[in-house]
């Protein structure tokens, strides 16, 4: 893994300005993207370390429905118009759109040139901008088309999460207690612990969290073995997200971590009381909406899936986890189906 800045306040600036030298971008080109909020309330924190290079700002647009080809074809179109060269950078500042958008539209304009992701949210903070994978969703489907490749830099400023909407902090909580489930089970007890989640106490949180993903990453970069721990909930989360417009990824994370324990009870044999205790922490941490609708169709076309299987990630107690587990549509329909019918929160 390549630099990662991890702070806040005026430490967070200089270290970044001492980073920004060591990657020389001062005299270069500098294409920054960013949405519609992260232009103004973002990148004015970053603004005044890039005085010395050319740079221009690119909006991207403001949410998951810009994460698509047309997005990146008006980048690059933008890019070739302003003359950007193989020494440009491409700095990334907002949350996961925003960098996934970033790192692929960098990673393949004339065939790569470097990037840093600079990501706002606690989703792309503990998740989207740390482990190298950069891609867009294609015709309706969740990260279809994409690369890996691994920023020069990825910065991160908690003060950015100070203004986060609560919907949008419980997203990335998802995602943090995913990795306390599969890789380091201390950031579920220091979640438990700490007296309030918006406040410092998500700085050393958030360091484990990105610390256990850069471990898991770093054993496996592209995703053959051990990083496919890191799917775990993703595989009916990202059938969830894509059957419901109204569902954030952290929250269709949460409801397929939910389904993939009441799969670990029936496949592998996971003891329910461990399953009911991780379930009963996710369901108090993290306000999970009603599914009202699901496709199958966006399970059969998971990149997991090999040899026909829908392959799970499923856990049989914390920190022991189990990759390529193949489940039968009618043991995932009817886990499904008692998710779609919960209203009360009791899964």
């Amino acid at each position: 893994m390549k630099q990662i800045i991890l702070s806040s306040g005026e430490h967070f600036i200089q270290e970044l300005r001492r980073a920004f030298d060591e990657i020389q971008i001062s005299n270069k080109s500098v294409a920054i993207l960013a949405d519609s909020t992260t232009k103004d309330k973002c990148f004015p924190f970053i603004e005044p370390l890039l005085s010395d290079s050319n740079y221009f700002l690119i909006d991207v647009g403001q949410g998951e429905k810009n994460k698509n080809l047309e997005t990146c074809y008006k980048i690059w179109s933008m890019m070739l118009e302003k003359r950007c060269d193989r020494d440009t950078i491409v700095i990334s500042v907002g949350g996961g759109v925003v960098c996934d958008l970033g790192g692929f539209v960098a990673s393949t304009y004339k065939r790569g040139v470097g990037f840093v992701l600079i990501p706002t949210t606690l989703l792309a903070q503990t998740d989207a901008a740390i482990g190298g994978k950069n891609g867009v969703n294609f015709n309706g489907i969740k990260n279809q088309i994409g690369v890996f490749n691994t920023p020069l830099l990825t910065a991160i400023n908690t003060d950015f999460l100070k203004t986060l909407p609560d919907g949008l902090f419980m997203s990335g909580l998802s995602e943090i207690i995913k990795h306390g489930i599969i890789a380091d089970k201390s950031i579920l007890d220091d979640i438990r612990s700490a007296k309030s989640l918006r406040s410092e106490d998500i700085i050393p949180i958030l360091s484990k969290s990105v610390d256990a993903k850069c471990k898991i990453v770093s054993a496996d970069y592209y995703d053959k073995g051990e990083r496919k721990k890191l799917n775990f909930g993703h595989t009916i989360g990202h059938a969830i997200e894509s059957s419901n417009s109204n569902i954030t990824h952290g929250e269709a994370v949460a409801l397929g971590m939910i389904a993939a324990l009441r799969i670990s009870e029936t496949t592998i044999g996971t003891d329910k009381n461990f399953a009911d205790e991780v379930i009963s922490l996710i369901t108090s941490k993290i306000h999970l909406p009603q599914v009202s609708s699901f496709s199958f169709d966006h399970l059969q076309n998971d990149k997991k899936n090999t040899s026909g299987n829908i392959n799970f990630v499923l856990v049989k107690n914390f920190e022991e986890v189990y990759v390529d587990i193949p489940v039968k549509q009618d043991v995932i329909m009817e886990i499904v189906h008692k998710i779609m019918s919960t209203s009360d929160g009791q899964y």
